[in-house]
C-alpha cells in the first residue's frame, strides 16, 4: 500500500450524534497503522462540536447539510468525493477498539471474491453483537416483527435466520451484516451502483450485502477488528414514531425490489 496516496476513507454520518463523535474519530487511532487515512464527516442534523475534530488521528473533512437525508444519500454523498481506494462505512455511535485495518485491507486484496468485511461488535458490558445473519425472508421479518425474540419457543427457521449458536471466531462469509462496520472497496461500491438511496434508513445494508452476493462478490465476518457498538441506542426513544415507521418501508422496498419473499437465498459468492 502506497504512502503516497490514501489508503482508506472512514465515511461516519452523524444524525444528531455529536457527543459519540470524539470517541468514535478519535478511538481510529488505534487501527490505522500502516494506512494513509482520511474521515469524512457528514453533519446530518447539526450539534458536531468542536471538540470531536480536535486531535484527529487522521484528516477530517467535514460537511454539514443544509437540510437532512438519508443515510444512504449522505454516505453515498460523502463517497464521491472520497480518495480511499477503501471505504469504511462506520457508525458514529461507536468505538475501535483493536485490530489492524491494514490487515483487513490485506485480506481483501488477496481474496478478490470477498467484496465486504464486517467485524466483531461488542456491547457496552463486552459481551458480542449478533452482527451477522441469514437473508431475511417473509417469514423471518415476521416472526421478528412478532417479537419472536420473547417467545418461550422460537422456530427452527427463525433461530437459522439469526445464525443463533454459530461461534465465527475465524474470517467467515455470512449472508450479511451490520452497518454499523463495513469495509469495502470503493470501485465495488461504485460498480453495484453505489447505495440505494431509496432507503431512507434500516435495510440499505441487507441490500448492499445482497447486491454484492448477484455480483460474485462474499460478505465475511472479520473477527480480528473489535468494535463497540451502543446499539439502538439513538432511536430507542422513537420506537414507535418515524424510526419504526423507516424501519417498515426499508422492509418493504428491500422485499419488492428483489422479489425475495420464500425463495433460497443467492447461492454463496
Amino acid at each position: 500500500m502506497s504512502a503516497r496516496a490514501t489508503d482508506l476513507s472512514v465515511i461516519v454520518v452523524s444524525h444528531g450524534h455529536g457527543e459519540f463523535l470524539k470517541d468514535c474519530i478519535g478511538s481510529l487511532a488505534r487501527g490505522l497503522d500502516g494506512l494513509a487515512a482520511e474521515v469524512l464527516l457528514v453533519d446530518n442534523l447539526g450539534g458536531t462540536p468542536e471538540a470531536a475534530l480536535s486531535s484527529p488521528p487522521c484528516p477530517v473533512r467535514a460537511q454539514a447539510n443544509p437540510r437532512p437525508q438519508g443515510l444512504a444519500r449522505n454516505t453515498n454523498q460523502a463517497a464521491r468525493t472520497a480518495a480511499g481506494r477503501y471505504l469504511l462505512l462506520l457508525n458514529p455511535d461507536t468505538e475501535f477498539l483493536s485490530g489492524s485495518l491494514a490487515q483487513a485491507i490485506r485480506f481483501l486484496e488477496s481474496n478478490p471474491a470477498a467484496g465486504l468485511l464486517g467485524c466483531r461488535l461488542l456491547n457496552l458490558d463486552g459481551s458480542v453483537q449478533q452482527s451477522y445473519r441469514r437473508f431475511p425472508t417473509v417469514p423471518f421479518a415476521l416472526a421478528r416483527g412478532l417479537a419472536a425474540d420473547r417467545w418461550p419457543y422460537r422456530p427452527r427457521f427463525y433461530r437459522r435466520g439469526l445464525m443463533e449458536g454459530e461461534r465465527l471466531d475465524t474470517p467467515t462469509p455470512v449472508d450479511w451484516v451490520l452497518g454499523a462496520f463495513m469495509l469495502m472497496r470503493s470501485a465495488d461500491l461504485f460498480a453495484i451502483g453505489a447505495m440505494d438511496e431509496g432507503f431512507h434508513l434500516y435495510y440499505e445494508d441487507v441490500d448492499l450485502c445482497y447486491r454484492l452476493r448477484q455480483r460474485g462478490l462474499a460478505t465475511y465476518y472479520w473477527p480480528d477488528v473489535r468494535v463497540r457498538h451502543l446499539w439502538k441506542r439513538a432511536s430507542a426513544g422513537a420506537a414507535l414514531g418515524r424510526h419504526r415507521m423507516w424501519h417498515v418501508q426499508s422492509l418493504c422496498r428491500y422485499f419488492w425490489k428483489h422479489g425475495y419473499m420464500l425463495r433460497p437465498r443467492p447461492e454463496p459468492a
